[in-house]
């Protein structure tokens, strides 16, 4: 036997030892075979800890979105699997890879969150139908060596078709949770609001897998398969028999050893890693590759664990602004019911109901100098605490220096997303950049000029090309490039830690084209601000290399006016593109339960809900609407 054939032998005996003596336990009714666990082996190139990380996934994943037990008589799921929504063709590609086809204009999702038991049902039914048949295509060894090509066919799809958490849910399944090898992801006819660089892409947070990603029209499959492969709906001649592939699948699952999940070690895994107390996994590490899905409370919290200035203050409540919303064609009837003076109305009454709170450190005497403006103060319960341990030596013993007029806020399905601060003073540049690389921020938002009207609006706290870099306690800030757009200014730093010599990269961006007590006359150029940020922040996230959402700096002047209406367009375009409903009033007062005050006129509010029905357009959502007629 060769070295690598001894290897491999290696690796599954191992493997086989970990999974049915310390995961399952020798007691359990339901051991593992070689068979399976060559899968989870060779989709990992037998490397023993990455099959191990991808098997644990894998079961919980299966666990939590009901794929444990698959019973192929159940009705919901025969209607699945007759649809043709998902497929497995017989031919395979030039390289050997299987072709799994997901055909969008067949799905009908639930989006409303008025039946969640229905939407959850949707996409149990439609997970089970596809894992179904990708059990039966894993039997193949050829399948198991060559992978899988998926194509996500949009052709003859609209918005109403469009998925966005099950298109999470599957991409989550087959690049993390899944023992088959992801080769391509090709995405057919996909229109003109899908924008899939800032929808699907954010998913695929590894430049590795992000290579594999394509956007096609029909014709241009014929680059990537043979038109003998394809089915004549995606160009090719291929006459594909679903319903004979659906009676393989059926003769498959009846005959094959069921080993693939186990519910009991499933159960006991969920718990393991909610408390982080597993002693069997040390050396296993479960960083997750994407930031959302449904295993994302399990495993992404380390990052909110670690020695970030949160540590010290609880949780109040996480917003996930989930609770309400209306469909597009609503919201745009709403608006033209309420008219100008109805929704500034709307917004008098948000003031006026503002919640409680109290600001007894942003008040404290220590701590009033430290805030540009004496009544722009933050909330105790949701105010950024700073650590002492990047302090240098020398400074007041009589202040702990833990204060920073700085507020986290929860992002949509994502708490903590932001940190809504006001503009440095020149006292507080040190603590700025301590928060900076406490909370592990790589994005700073900046949607305000220096000096507007002859006033100084925020202080220059970072270096430009005449002065290269700047000290600032124990840190380093310097000036790497610069990129001057239409609207906006991107500059990249580098932020040093002196003391432990590390450094970090930090993308600043200043959003120049916002009038001072004013609103711009259309969102145009802060959507496309908007898009630059969301590429800055995936390029972030690619360069932590554990696929974890650091929050977002956000600040103009006081951090309240335009910081709050940035924000509120984010959280509330990032709630339609996932679930299709809109609901201003219910962000902004969410948002100012974190930040006091948030969102500071009229106008802003106006323009919130301004901006985002221009979002829509842009997508392509709108018909013959004159958006200057509604406002």
């Amino acid at each position: 036997m060769d070295q690598g054939r001894l290897n491999e032998s290696e690796a599954v005996a191992t493997f086989l030892k970990v999974v049915n003596e310390v995961i399952r336990g020798n007691d359990s009714s339901n051991p593992m075979s070689e068979r399976t666990a060559l899968k989870f082996l060779i989709s990992r190139k037998f490397d023993t800890d990455r099959a191990l990380e991808l098997y644990q996934r894998h079961e919980i994943t299966r666990l939590n979105e009901g794929l444990s037990n698959i019973d192929a008589n159940d009705v919901s799921l025969k209607q699945e699997l007759e649809s043709g929504k998902f497929t497995v063709l017989k031919e395979r590609d030039s390289n050997n890879s299987a072709i799994a086809i997901f055909t969008a204009r067949l799905h009908s999702p639930q989006k409303s969150l008025k039946n969640l038991s229905l939407k959850k049902k949707i996409h149990r039914s439609t997970l089970q139908g596809i894992v179904y048949q990708l059990d039966s295509a894993l039997e193949d060894v050829v399948t198991q060596r060559n992978g899988i090509v998926f194509i996500y066919n949009m052709h003859d799809s609209d918005y109403s078709n469009f998925d966005y958490e099950l298109c999470q849910k599957i991409l989550d399944l087959l690049k993390g949770a899944y023992p088959a090898k992801l080769k391509k992801v090709l995405i057919v006819s996909p229109p003109l609001w899908f924008r899939a660089p800032f929808h699907l892409l954010r998913l695929i947070v590894r430049e590795k897998l992000r290579d594999r990603v394509w956007l096609l029209k029909i014709d241009q499959l014929k680059e990537h398969l043979l038109e003998n492969v394809l089915t004549p709906e995606l160009g090719g001649t291929n006459a594909h028999d679903h319903r004979a592939w659906i009676e393989e699948c059926y003769t498959v699952h009846k005959t094959r050893y069921n080993d693939f999940c186990d519910i009991s070690s499933a159960q006991t895994l969920v718990k393991s890693l909610d408390q982080k107390s597993s002693p069997h996994f040390k050396g296993i590490s479960f960083h997750s590759t994407f930031n959302f899905g449904s295993t994302k409370d399990i495993l992404d919290n380390q990052y909110n664990n670690s020695t970030l200035a949160t540590s010290k203050q609880g949780r109040c409540n996480q917003y996930d602004y989930d609770d309400t919303g209306v469909p597009l064609v609503q919201y745009i009837q709403m608006i033209r019911d309420l008219g100008r003076k109805g929704l500034g109305d709307e917004y008098d009454s948000i003031v006026k109901s503002e919640g409680s709170g109290t600001f007894m450190v942003s008040m404290n005497p220590i701590n009033m100098r430290k805030n540009r403006y004496t009544n722009v103060v933050c909330y105790d319960h949701s105010r950024v605490v700073l650590e002492p341990y990047d302090l240098p030596d020398g400074l007041n013993p009589n202040d702990p220096m833990d204060y920073i007029n700085a507020s986290f806020i929860d992002g949509y399905r994502q708490p903590r997303a932001y940190i809504s601060t006001q503009g440095p003073i020149e006292s507080t540049f040190m603590d700025f950049w301590r928060m900076i690389w406490q909370t592990g921020c790589r994005i700073i938002v900046m949607v305000t000029l220096n000096i507007e009207n002859e006033v100084l609006k925020c202080d220059r706290y970072w270096p430009s090309l005449g002065e290269r870099s700047m000290n600032v306690g124990v840190y380093k800030v310097e000036f790497v490039g610069s990129d001057y757009q239409d609207d906006h200014i991107t500059t990249h730093l580098r932020l040093t830690n002196n003391r432990s010599e590390v450094t970090r990269d930090i993308w600043h961006l200043q959003f120049i084209s916002w009038p001072d007590f004013g609103v711009p006359l259309t969102a145009v150029g802060l959507l496309n601000f908007r898009d630059c940020v969301l590429k800055k922040q995936l390029d972030a996230i690619e360069l932590t290399g554990n696929g974890q959402y650091p929050p977002m700096v956000v600040h103009c002047s006081a951090g309240i006016g335009r910081s709050g209406t940035f924000v509120t367009i984010d959280i509330c375009i990032q709630k339609f593109e996932t679930t299709g409903l809109i609901d201003i009033k219910s962000v902004v007062e969410k948002l100012r339960q974190q930040r006091y005050s948030s969102i500071q006129t009229r106008e802003q509010y106006i323009f919130c809900y301004k901006a985002v029905l221009e979002y829509a357009g842009h997508c392509g959502l709108l018909q013959d609407e004159n958006l200057n007629d509604l406002f």
